[in-house]
C-alpha cells in the first residue's frame, strides 16, 4: 500500500517561488542562501522531496512569509496545537529577547536553534 504525498505545501512553494523568481532570482541563488544544493531546492519545488518543518522553517524565513503560509499544518506540528500566528511570532520575539538572541539572529530556525543549546 502506498501512501499519498501531501502536494498542498509544495503547490504553495512553487507558487512563491513563481512570485520570487520574478524579480530575477535564480534557484541556485535561493539554494545558496538556504545552504541546500539547487538540486535539493529543485526537489522541494517538485515534490519529489517532501518538505520537512525544519525546511519549511527555512522557507518561510527565506520569502517572509509565516510558515503556515507554506504549510497550513505546521502550526499543529510545531506546537502541538493550533495557535494564532500573530501570537506565535510574538512568543518567538518575547524568547528572543528573553534569552538574549540577536536580532540577526531572529529567523525562526534560528531562534529554535539558540533555545535548544540553552536548553542543553
Amino acid at each position: 500500500m502506498t501512501t499519498r504525498k501531501n502536494t498542498k505545501p509544495a503547490e504553495n512553494l512553487r507558487r512563491l517561488w513563481e512570485e520570487k523568481k520574478q524579480d530575477g532570482t535564480t534557484q541556485i541563488q535561493a539554494a545558496k542562501k538556504l545552504g541546500w544544493t539547487q538540486g535539493a531546492f529543485s526537489q522541494y519545488l517538485n515534490n519529489i522531496t517532501e518538505l520537512n518543518p525544519l525546511a519549511v522553517l527555512k522557507l518561510a524565513n527565506f520569502f517572509g512569509v509565516p510558515p503556515e503560509h507554506i504549510d497550513p499544518s505546521i502550526k499543529t506540528l510545531l506546537t502541538g496545537k493550533c495557535v494564532d500566528t500573530e501570537q506565535f511570532h510574538t512568543a518567538v520575539r518575547n524568547l528572543q529577547s528573553r534569552y538574549k538572541i540577536p536580532s540577526e539572529d531572529g529567523d525562526l530556525l534560528n531562534v529554535y536553534r539558540q533555545l535548544r543549546k540553552i536548553s542543553n
